[in-house]
């Protein structure tokens, strides 16, 4: 971990280790020319981020072995952490190890295709709080 003013950057090291402690992310890609973006149960598999897809429109764009986005952060009052990954997001084969229990059973009907995205970069960032606040100015209804 390095420190520049309140900001650490993290490994990828770390980034994984954050990651394996959470359970939902959001993926962004393109799809029909439109940015996309969902909220999504994931695991991590020896490196990769395994998620489920009931199909539909993030479907289409993981037959064809498509480029994404996928950011997890957890707010604190202490610190605050972000972890983005960028990658190729693709279905996992048939015979494929399993991953870990994704989500609950009760929200997991229906998603049946198991998709995979390989981190191509990985980075983090880590903020503390300042340990001399900067004094903030009051706020004043506007009229």
């Amino acid at each position: 971990m390095t420190r520049e003013g309140f900001t650490e950057y993290l490994t990828p090291e770390q980034c994984l280790a954050l990651l394996r402690q959470r359970s939902v992310g959001r993926l962004a890609f393109v799809a029909d020319g439109r940015i996309e973006l969902f909220p999504v149960d994931y695991a991590i598999v020896d490196g990769a981020i395994r998620i489920r897809n009931s199909g539909g429109t993030k479907q289409a764009a993981f037959d064809r072995g498509q480029d994404v986005v996928f950011e997890v952060d957890e707010p604190g009052p202490i610190e605050t952490w972000s972890v983005v990954v960028r990658g190729v997001a693709r279905l996992v084969p048939d015979g494929a190890p399993a991953a870990p229990r994704i989500a609950p059973a009760s929200t997991d009907l229906g998603r049946s295709h198991r998709v995979e995205i390989s981190p191509v970069v990985m980075t983090g960032r880590m903020f503390g709080a300042p340990q001399h606040p900067v004094p903030v100015a009051p706020v004043h209804p506007v009229a």
